[in-house]
């Protein structure tokens, strides 16, 4: 219904790092009144607060390529990226980014997905967004750090789930240069 809802909850299980903070997250989530199976569910770190600026953008007029997808990850502009984070910082997740894009590229090569083209992919940012029908791939990976963000993405899309990646201008608050 183009309504939006931002929740924040204190995190109840200790230990277990981000994987068991995004598995209670979405458990969460999906149990909030008016969820169905295409509702958008996305998940950002607490202190990426002009996030919430760019998912409104993103699903308040549903562009035409993300009517299909199922998985969404936003890609920070490098002019932005490059100017509001420590250098040092950019550099790694850049270079982490190109590694993972091959990764991943290679693990849709070896699998009958092999005809999936996957665009350049933001991996290390840590926002992104699903449809609660995709939620059962990342609440049955254990995985206790960004693999448990990164390895149900690349299982959802070896299984045809459409990920898109979406350029945004994400400035990073002062504080984390």
């Amino acid at each position: 219904d183009g309504k939006g809802m931002i929740q924040v909850h204190k995190q109840v299980k200790n230990g277990g790092g981000k994987g068991v903070a995004l598995r209670e997250a979405m458990t969460h989530a999906l149990q909030l009144p008016g969820v169905t199976q295409n509702t958008w569910l996305c998940f950002q770190e607490p202190e990426k607060t002009h996030m919430a600026y760019h998912w409104n953008q993103m699903f308040r007029n549903l562009p035409i390529d993300l009517k299909n997808s199922g998985i969404v990850i936003p890609k920070r502009t490098e002019k932005l990226f490059q100017e509001t984070y420590p250098i040092e910082q950019f550099h790694e997740e850049m270079f982490g980014n190109m590694y993972l894009d091959t990764v991943a590229q290679a693990a849709l090569s070896s699998s009958s997905s092999s005809s999936i083209n996957l665009p350049p992919i933001d991996w290390l940012f840590g926002p992104f967004a699903l449809r609660a029908k995709h939620a059962p791939l990342w609440l049955s990976y254990a995985g206790t750090s960004y693999d448990a963000q990164i390895i149900p993405c690349v299982q959802g899309i070896r299984h045809g789930i459409v990920t898109t990646s979406l350029n945004i201008d994400f400035k990073a608050n002062a504080e984390m240069k």
